[in-house]
């Protein structure tokens, strides 16, 4: 027979020990609550719930509410009687053991301590404690076990509590719920609480004052020597067992109280505190783990951590981490640190996760804004919840040079400054400068060069910076990129923000009142005495680097005394503005100084324009971006925020040229993403592009149209435009990064005819840089022009062409060809390289043509042309991978070229063609052709390897070439008997392997 036992639930959780179900009034099949030894936490609603019980079944019914007993009831269910409400309330109890041991406690400082020494003799889980009674038995122990003073509990239990060795300790089992045994940590917070200092807490032995005095209790320490027990934490000494086989087994009572700490010092010992009649320190030491000593318990609480020191700060990382972690007796789950630009960030804000537990760890902030104050905090979680160690603040270096050093940045006004001097030794196109130490060539020079003070760099580079010559300056290309060497009108603007009128600031000599002292760094660390009006209340920290004097046959003078600084602006053809402070007035000084001297530099940001819809003109727009920009002169950026969720830009008429430095990031857009992968990564390019500029109602004019020179170009898409995608023009320096050229946005597939002519342009444009970008698609146009992907023509020299796929998918695994060339050379285009890393493949002629006799000194190296990413498939260009038509001293060298002419078109042609009269001199050394450096096979080219004719002479095949598994010849070197043709004389081939596996 099924009987109802009927209890009520207030809302809070409890454990129930028995054999319960709970279901719908008179349902006997109601669901298993809780079965026999098991225990559950059921929370529910106030009410009255049944549960069925079958008559004649014994349950036993326990409630525990956090660690308190509040219901405590065995029955046995009897036919016929009603058992009505049970009521579980949580009463204002104590802790207590697996024993029904109760516990007074007492609150100290923020921790909550049991004030009575532990009794237990089971673990929380009911298991016994092993009670070790012989003493040979007890010192052998590696495992836990318990014991009462001289082995009898009847005296000693009530008042002492039991005695334990560190292996009980350590099971973590052993206090009360929501207690647990406290560490060598917490034992120092009490201590602290008490007057020790810190230092004393962390040292050995007997330390601190008077903090045993206030432990002890009144009463039962010998010769009356009690304590004041100031905080009724009531230490008592109840002694110990010794861990070794002495006469006195156990010793101490009355004389000594011990006790164990959590915190293990090495295998075999681990902390404790010692408290002596006839002391008034506290003893700490770390005794072997077979002692017997008594155990507090203290309250589970919140974990602790410190939060490290911020290091390795750049301009978008930096380094923390978390050290002296304690867990207060609950586990740690999860620690890291977490960051924000306002106070007291939590892990709601930017975090790591650094795993679980008590050791120390170090991580890494990431993605981080550049001249940007953040505070950080480490945090630890245990089941009690999340707390955070003190907070530090740092703020992220505002640029880096070529170098590598980092820059400290200051906003005056409304201008950003760095707060450092320059001490770079590569222009911001990694070129290097010219180091001149030696005092006549300095003084004969009319070309860029820097040195150190006292050609020293060892004693003043880092803190005084570089000392450059006015040369140096005048290349534009000293600061980093998005700074610049400020004008003199720019210097002026900061003088007068500090004060200085204009009238003042348009003197020469020493001009206005305190603006130097205001500049000024403070004190005499690096100013020698007096540093007259030094206030430095504008951040600017002006250091005294001394100079290169034109006066004193450019010699090193007046380091400590005096700070000057070029401006970017020319007073006549040898002199150009420049200032200066001395450590003797507050004033500023305004003149004219030799180009040649040495002089600090001090760079300033640029304007920065936000394009923020996809409007064709107006507030914005990426025309109105390029019309700010190309009005204020100096570098500016243009970066993307545009919240629309489209982000196609269609200009209906052409977009300005841009006449005056820019940088244009697509990158900036929310979502978007740089590639990361390495040019053979099987998957491709990952980036992520948002910003299309769809050029399909803008006419015949270029996407873009770069004449200013030293312009960025980055993470935007172009295409349908019906004449070149981007085209750069006189002027050079740029750069063209990771954009997707006649694609769509994914990189899949073309769009239209892509671009309808080229989809890039360099055109009397040097020393550009064409890097991570699709460029595929193009010159598909209706017409009878022979456009290429890339070319390069009209003189243009110096550029490099690195790490782009031009005529394939994103993935590297498809042909998306531009309609001729994949990269061409021409024009009297001299001295470019293509390459390493560039994948050319799947266009509709060759992959890379160079033209023509004064398209002279070009390179193109370390190339996958007609594969895949990863070399091993074919995606063959329709005509030679390589072409070299009249054109002289240019080297091919490195590359992969396979499957020239192959499937899907009808005639194979070669991996390398040189031809022509002017074709002269060209080297060809290291590539594998037709076949790669794993020797796979299927990729041979559709005619020869190498074919040279129609006059090309004193050309050089080798050494080192790879000419194997192409259908026709590896080499064929025509003659007019052979052909018709004029011969093809004196080439050389030397040391090949032709027709053989790599490896010969």
């Amino acid at each position: 027979m099924i009987l109802l036992l009927t209890i009520t639930l207030p809302a809070f959780g409890q454990t129930l020990t028995g054999i319960v179900r709970l279901g719908a009034d008179g349902d006997p099949e109601g669901n298993v609550l809780i079965n026999t030894g098991e225990s559950i936490v059921y929370t529910a609603s106030d009410g009255t719930y049944a549960v069925s019980v079958t008559a004649g079944t014994t349950i036993s019914l326990r409630a525990v509410y956090a660690q308190f007993v509040v219901l405590e009831k065995t029955l046995t269910i009897v036919e016929g009687t009603n058992y009505m409400n049970f009521w579980f309330d949580p009463p204002a109890g104590r802790p207590f053991d697996f024993d029904n041991n109760f516990y007074e406690t007492v609150e100290i400082g923020d921790q909550t301590w049991i004030a009575e020494n532990l009794k237990a003799t089971h673990f929380l889980d009911g298991s016994a404690i092993p009670n070790v009674l012989d003493h040979e038995a007890w010192f052998n122990l590696t495992t836990p076990g318990y014991c009462w003073h001289d082995n009898d509990p009847d005296t000693y239990k009530d008042e002492y509590g039991a005695l334990y060795n560190w292996y009980t300790v350590n099971t973590e089992d052993i206090c009360p719920i929501g207690w647990h045994v406290p560490s060598d940590n917490e034992w120092k917070t009490v201590e602290i609480f008490l007057g020790m200092t810190p230092e004393e807490a962390d040292g050995r032995n007997y330390r601190g004052t008077d903090q045993g005095t206030q432990l002890k209790s009144t009463t039962h320490w010998a010769d009356g020597k009690a304590g004041t027990d100031l905080y009724e934490f009531s230490a008592l000494p109840g002694g110990d067992r010794r861990a070794e086989p002495v006469v006195l087994e156990f010793y101490g009572l009355n004389n000594i109280g011990t006790w164990w700490t959590s915190t293990e010092y090495d295998g075999s010992s681990a902390w404790f505190r010692f408290l002596h009649y006839d002391m008034e320190e506290v003893y700490r030491e770390p005794p072997e783990k077979d002692f017997g000593f008594s155990i507090r318990c203290v309250s589970d609480n919140l974990p602790t951590i410190n939060t490290a020191v911020v290091t390795n700060i750049t301009e978008n990382s930096a380094v923390s981490g978390g050290y002296d972690l304690d867990d207060c007796g609950t586990s740690i789950l999860e620690k890291g640190i977490c960051w924000s630009t306002s106070p007291n960030p939590t892990t709601d804000d930017n975090t790591t996760d650094d795993g679980t537990g008590i050791e120390t760890f170090t991580s890494t902030l990431t993605s981080l804004q550049a001249n940007t104050t953040y505070n950080v905090r480490a945090y630890a979680t245990n089941s009690i919840g999340t707390s955070y160690g003190d907070e530090v603040s740092f703020t992220t270096y505002a640029v880096t040079d070529n170098d590598g050093n980092y820059y400290n940045s200051v906003t005056i006004g409304d201008q950003l400054w760095m707060a450092e001097n320059l001490k770079t030794t590569k222009y911001n196109d990694n070129t290097d400068i010219t180091l001149v130490t030696d005092q006549n060539t300095w003084n004969n020079l009319t070309t860029p060069g820097y040195c150190w003070y006292n050609n020293n760099q060892a004693t003043y580079g880092n803190t005084y910076g570089a000392l450059y010559n006015w040369y140096t300056v005048e290349t534009g290309k000293l600061c980093p990129a998005s700074w610049h060497v400020p004008s003199d009108e720019e210097l002026k603007q900061l003088e007068m923000y500090l004060g200085m009128s204009q009238s003042e600031a348009d003197k020469t000599s020493v001009r206005g009142t305190d603006e130097g002292g205001k500049l000024k760094e403070t004190g005499l660390t690096h100013w020698n005495t007096p540093n007259a009006e030094a206030t430095n209340e504008s951040g600017f920290t002006a250091l005294p680097g001394g100079r290169r004097y034109y006066k004193s046959s450019f010699t090193f003078m007046n380091i400590g005394d005096k700070a000057g600084w070029w401006s970017a602006t020319w007073n006549s053809t040898t002199n150009a503005w420049s200032r200066s402070i001395v450590t003797g007035r507050g004033e500023v000084a305004r003149g004219v100084s030799d180009a040649r001297e040495g002089k600090s530099v001090r760079c300033l940001q640029h304007e920065i324009y936000v394009v923020k819809n996809t409007n064709d003109a107006g507030p914005g727009s990426l025309r109105k971006a390029i019309i700010d920009a190309n009005t204020n002169p100096g570098n500016d950026e243009i970066v993307f925020d545009i919240s629309t969720g489209t982000f196609t830009i269609q200009p209906l008429s052409p977009l300005p040229e841009i006449t005056d430095p820019v940088i244009i990031d697509g990158y900036t857009q929310a979502g978007s993403q740089a590639n990361t992968n390495p040019p053979t990564h099987p998957d491709g390019m990952n980036s992520v592009l948002l910003i299309e500029i769809d050029g399909s109602n803008a006419g015949v004019e270029p996407g873009l149209r770069i004449t200013a020179g030293n312009c960025t170009v980055r993470g935007l898409v172009f295409n349908g435009f019906e004449g070149i995608g981007i085209a750069l023009r006189t002027k050079g320096g740029n750069m063209l990064k990771g954009n997707y050229v006649g694609t769509n946005t994914s990189g899949t597939a073309s769009v239209g005819f892509g671009n309808g002519e080229y989809g890039i342009e360099i055109s009397g444009s040097n020393d550009n840089r064409i890097s991570q970008n699709i460029v595929s698609g193009n010159g598909a146009d209706s017409g009878s022009g022979l456009y290429s992907g890339i070319i390069m023509n009209n003189g243009s020299t110096g550029n490099q062409i690195s790490v782009n796929y031009i005529g394939t998918n994103a993935a590297g695994t498809g042909a998306l060809g531009n309609h001729w060339t994949g990269v061409e050379i021409s024009g009297g285009a001299s001295r470019n390289t293509i390459g390493s890393g560039n994948l050319i493949s799947g266009n509709g002629f060759t992959g890379v043509s160079i033209i023509g006799a004064s398209s002279s000194g070009n390179q193109v190296l370390n190339n996958l042309i007609g594969s895949n990413a990863l070399g091993n498939v074919l995606i063959s260009n329709a005509d030679d991978c390589v072409q070299i038509a009249d054109a002289p001293d240019n080297e091919i060298s490195g590359n992969v070229l396979v499957g020239a002419g192959r499937a899907p078109y009808p005639v194979g042609n070669n991996g390398i063609e040189i031809l022509g009269s002017s074709a002269n001199g060209n080297t060809i050394t290291g590539n594998y052709i037709g076949t790669n450096a794993n020797n796979t096979t299927g990729l041979g080219n559709g005619f020869n390897g190498i074919q040279i004719k129609r006059d090309a002479h004193d050309n050089t095949i080798g050494p080192n070439n790879v000419i194997s598994g192409n259908l026709a010849d590896g080499i064929l070197i025509e003659t007019d008997a052979f052909t018709g043709e004029t011969s093809a004389d004196n080439n050389i081939v030397i040391g090949n392997l032709i027709g053989t596996s790599v490896n010969g």
